[in-house]
């Protein structure tokens, strides 16, 4: 259906490109064990991404302080040795072009006393909490300073978790080149302007050879070289020619270090990049042409 097109199209967020629009909310399936990944974990959520969907979402109620708890399969978001675990999840979905999350969560009031490390859940009100039963602390003004910084570094170890991060070796780099084209344009006038002032340099020094491209009718390599030759031309030499001049073409284009351009072509960087230039005389009147055009 036309109408549901939108669901397989790209969608952007910032640096990150996600592929469709299909996601695989958070939950927790319970292949966590005593809050480590799995590789049946993993193998779980990978399947999603080769079924094509976009954005996976695992680690559903992710721990993120030493008070959490993590009695039904959650992950341990609390610990640095999560990160490995967190690579080794990314790069599976990755390699399958899915891109992942993971969502960190503080239970409050929901956590249980009785299990990981059997500390009290806190809160900021000591009120029951009415499914899991548990009386938390309350919490206190360093506890919610705590907290905040506990989530930071569960942040921090989400990012780690990846390949990507720039202080990792072999990772991305941060702020990195982004592809632009470097193309300045120049108005017609001021490119004349250059051409004209490129080819009066030459004139100047005395490298610039008229030629008598009707003395060329017959093609002739070795002719072309001797002309060189006794013109003195240092390499590398442009030859600049007009269309229709075939035989002189054919005559100096498999000179070494001997290129040849029609008139037309002729640009700044030719003639600046050359230390010698030959134009014949039909090519001559049209780059004098060109030229008289910067004036106007």
């Amino acid at each position: 259906m036309a109408s549901l097109d939108v669901l397989f199209s790209p969608l952007r967020m910032k640096h990150v490109t996600i592929r469709n629009r299909f996601l695989s909310t958070s939950h927790a399936p319970g292949y966590a064990v005593h809050g480590n990944i799995t590789e049946r974990y993993i193998a779980y959520e990978t399947e999603k991404a080769k079924g094509g969907v976009g954005l996976v979402q695992f680690g559903g109620a992710t721990a993120v302080s030493i008070e959490n708890s993590f009695h039904y399969g959650q992950i341990n978001g609390a610990v640095d040795a999560v990160v490995p675990q967190y690579r080794r999840m990314a790069d599976s979905l990755h390699a399958h072009g899915a891109v992942c999350t993971v969502q960190l969560t503080h239970g409050g009031r929901r956590e249980r006393w009785d299990d990981a490390n059997w500390l009290p859940a806190f809160a900021p009100s000591p009120l029951r909490e009415l499914i899991h039963r548990s009386f938390p602390a309350e919490m206190e003004a360093h506890d919610f300073r705590r907290i905040h910084e506990d989530y930071a570094a569960a942040v921090g170890r989400a990012r780690a978790g990846a390949l990507s991060v720039p202080h990792r070796r072999g990772g991305g780099a941060a702020f990195g080149p982004k592809p632009r084209s470097h193309v300045v344009k120049v108005n017609r006038k001021a490119r004349r302007r250059a051409l004209r002032a490129a080819l009066s340099v030459h004139a100047a020094r005395g490298s610039v050879a008229l030629l008598d491209a009707g003395g060329f009718d017959e093609p002739s390599t070795k002719r072309a070289a001797e002309a060189l030759d006794k013109w003195g031309a240092d390499r590398p030499t442009l030859v600049v020619l007009d269309a229709g001049e075939i035989g002189a073409l054919k005559s100096f284009r498999n000179i070494e270090r001997v290129t040849v351009l029609d008139s037309s072509a002729l640009g700044v960087a030719d003639v600046v990049g050359a230390r010698s230039l030959v134009i014949s005389k039909t090519a001559l009147d049209t780059i004098a042409e060109r030229a008289k055009e910067g004036e106007r």
